[in-house]
């Protein structure tokens, strides 16, 4: 009974002790699986890390960039600005001076008007004053003329006249 005991008990610890290194084989594969993820996680963070630290780099380029847009479109706006306020004080100068200019050949152009009305009214007295010339020219034409057929008549006559004094 003694030898079965010990045999037994020799069988248990030896299976006891296969359990064991299994169990302790299983932890050490496990804890080097631990140890393995470990180093994989520190492997990533630090990854990580450095595109944060990268991605951080890039945002802040792209703020600097930002801001010089920034400054360059409030510059153009400015410029723009200047220029439209400028082009609307060369419009409004050019439509002052086209309206005195329109006002000024207008003026001009209703002196002009006047002056042709009275210089049309001239023309038609002229005209009436030519025309009585005419008429009274005619007419002392038309006296000399019957002066002249009287003054050859009474020459006609003094030399009948004379003719028979002659004879």
């Amino acid at each position: 009974s003694s030898g079965i005991n010990a045999e037994y008990g020799e069988t248990e610890k030896h299976d006891y002790q296969i359990h064991a290194k299994d169990s302790l084989r299983a932890i050490c594969i496990e804890k080097s699986e631990v140890s393995r993820k470990c180093t994989d996680l520190e492997n990533l963070l630090t990854t990580a890390r450095i595109e944060v630290s990268h991605f951080k780099s890039l945002h802040d380029g792209s703020q600097g960039e930002l801001l010089k847009a920034q400054d360059e479109i409030r510059k153009k706006t400015t410029e723009l600005e200047a220029k439209e306020a400028e082009h609307k004080k060369a419009t409004e100068t050019a439509d002052t001076e086209h309206a005195a200019a329109m006002a000024t050949v207008n003026s001009s152009l209703e002196e002009l008007k006047k002056n042709n009305a009275e210089l049309l009214e001239q023309r038609l007295a002229l005209e009436k004053q030519l025309d009585d010339i005419a008429i009274s020219h005619e007419k002392q034409i038309e006296t000399l003329q019957s002066s002249v057929e009287a003054l050859k008549l009474d020459l006609s006559t003094a030399e009948d006249k004379k003719k028979e004094l002659r004879q």
